[in-house]
């Protein structure tokens, strides 16, 4: 798009059409290196950190007398606005409920169902699931469930049906 310029932190002030000059609200600095001003259509756009689109969340509009403001144009279903102090977040809607939605992953293996969870571990405990696979010729997900399946037997939780 013609006119559209890529905002940094040098960038201070931005030009109207008819060359006044207007700076950015302060909330908008966090990101400013997502930031993109179209001086044609006098819109100030923020591109998605994960998925790279861009979307509309300022237009420049005048008052009587041609005084500059900006006006808000975001949508909260395409792009969140968090708060005057930490401004737009770093992903759209469309990537941050992509990323959040917990999805489960079912197999039916040997008449059991399988279900994929994430697990974050420490290097040290990493480091030892490496090696165990390794050494003893297991697949990770088969020494975890041993793993789970040994403290479930040793230290039974009791869950009332109704």
């Amino acid at each position: 798009m013609s006119g559209t310029i890529n905002l940094s932190k040098s960038i201070k002030l931005l030009q109207s059409k008819d060359n006044q000059s207007i700076e950015l609200p302060t909330y908008c600095r966090k990101r400013i290196s997502s930031l993109q001003y179209n001086k044609d259509s006098e819109t100030l756009g923020i591109v998605c950190s994960k998925c790279g689109e861009s979307f509309p969340i300022l237009k420049l509009e005048r008052e009587i007398g041609s005084q500059l403001y900006w006006k808000d144009l975001h949508d909260e279903n395409e792009y969140h606005f968090m708060s005057e102090t930490s401004g737009y977040a770093s992903e759209c809607m469309n990537c941050k409920n992509n990323i959040t939605k917990k999805v489960i992953k079912k197999q039916i293996i040997n008449d059991e169902e399988k279900l994929s969870y994430t697990v974050f571990l420490t290097a040290k405990n990493k480091r030892y699931l490496q090696l165990y696979k390794i050494v003893y010729e297991e697949e990770i997900t088969q020494i975890i469930n041993s793993l789970i399946d040994d403290l479930s037997q040793r230290k039974p939780i009791e869950v009332n049906k109704k």
